[in-house]
């Protein structure tokens, strides 16, 4: 802790980017003070519940929700493609702004500068896979290939109890899920 706490001042180390949001959070915290807690509930009695809900931060449920979490769904492909919604992935991009990599070049060969519509949409490679999940699905070749027509498709088309549609949100999820696990491969192997 002292690493990181000189007297009332927090002193986060430089190029550290993994505590970026930890150092966000205790920005807003007071050197001091007396820590004080409190659960808050009708008669006064503790509970898990009540602890839990003044612990979590609750947002409103965004609208692909049910495209990523689904019954039947492979837990690490739904989560794959939560990140891909997010735009949370590491890529290379995002790598080289926070001066971790020098450059940014796409794994798969295409000379182009990896970001997520690059990586998931617009290089020849993951088209490729893309093409063939669709057509799997009977579904058309986008007019455009990129993250923001995908999720108009999906809200769209993989939605519902129909086995089509489930079959379309797995395929999604399986899809991103493999093109980033290839792009792993491609780098570290």
């Amino acid at each position: 802790m002292s690493v990181v706490q000189q007297g009332s001042l927090w002193n986060w180390p430089l190029h550290v980017w993994q505590l970026r949001d930890i150092s966000s959070a205790c920005s807003n915290i007071s050197f001091g003070q007396r820590d004080s807690i409190g659960w808050c509930r009708v008669g006064g009695a503790f509970s898990y519940r009540a602890a839990w809900a003044s612990l979590r931060s609750s947002t409103p449920v965004v609208t692909w929700a049910k495209v990523v979490w689904f019954s039947g769904a492979i837990p690490k492909h739904s989560f794959c493609l939560w990140l891909t919604f997010r735009r949370a992935h590491l890529t290379r991009d995002k790598l080289q702004s926070l001066g971790i990599l020098q450059q940014s070049m796409c794994p798969f060969g295409c000379g182009q500068q990896e970001t997520i519509d690059h990586l998931f949409f617009e290089c020849g490679y993951t088209k490729t896979v893309w093409s063939k999940v669709m057509e799997l699905n009977n579904c058309p070749l986008p007019v455009a290939w990129n993250w923001h027509t995908t999720v108009t498709w999906a809200l769209g088309h993989a939605i519902g109890r129909r086995f089509q549609r489930w079959m379309r949100r797995a395929g999604l999820a399986a899809a991103v899920y493999h093109c980033w696990r290839e792009r792993n491969n491609r780098i570290f192997r």
